[in-house]
């Protein structure tokens, strides 16, 4: 009887070990299954954000290219009417200062297109 009593205890307790064994084996699924759902989470937050910097991003650009043409078309305005007042009092066109030409408007333009994406995009 003694060895049946041995038996039956030594398979009670495998079976007990087994049974925890499937219990953490489970538990163990579960977290991982929870560390899965967390990463795809953070991977669409991630996407979004992305998304969004990109479309501001490009809202940035299209404000500066935006503001850079204007500015532009206003000096030409400004510089035509000047030439236009210059050929009126009979001045030369080799008279023209330099902060006149279209060369002198294209680089401040170009400085300030810079400085404005500079302190756009921080």
């Amino acid at each position: 009887m003694d060895e049946n009593n041995y038996i039956e205890k030594q398979l009670s307790d495998h079976e007990v070990r087994i049974r925890r064994l499937e219990e953490s084996d489970i538990q163990q699924r579960i977290q991982l299954t929870n560390i899965e759902k967390s990463q795809s989470d953070i991977k669409l937050m991630m996407s979004e954000q992305s998304k969004e910097q990109i479309k501001q991003t490009r809202e940035q650009q299209e404000m500066l290219n935006n503001f850079t043409t204007q500015m532009i078309n206003y000096f030409k305005e400004k510089e035509n009417k000047e030439l236009e007042t210059e050929k009126e009092n009979n001045k030369s066109n080799n008279e023209i200062k330099f902060y006149n030409t279209k060369q002198f408007w294209g680089i401040v333009s170009a400085i300030v297109t810079g400085v404005l994406m500079y302190f756009g995009l921080k």
